[in-house]
């Protein structure tokens, strides 16, 4: 078995080959990849505006990290 993080994926076991010391680390990272400046890829308005919706009804997620508490 794994001695790192393990992951259950359907019918298979997929086993993380470095453990991170926590979630911004970034130490197994190349240091020219994480100085890099963070490029978002835009988005296709037209592509998001002809998605059907209904897809999505109900759905609701609120990432933890990043709520402001007001």
């Amino acid at each position: 078995m794994c001695e790192y993080r393990v992951q259950h994926c359907g019918d298979c076991i997929l086993c993380a080959p470095i453990a991170a010391k926590n979630r911004r680390d970034t130490s197994n990272f190349d240091k020219e990849f994480t100085k890099m400046a963070v490029e978002l890829t835009p988005t296709d308005k037209l592509f998001i505006m002809n998605l059907d919706q209904n897809e999505f009804q109900g759905f609701s997620y609120t990432n933890p990290e990043f709520v402001i508490q007001v």
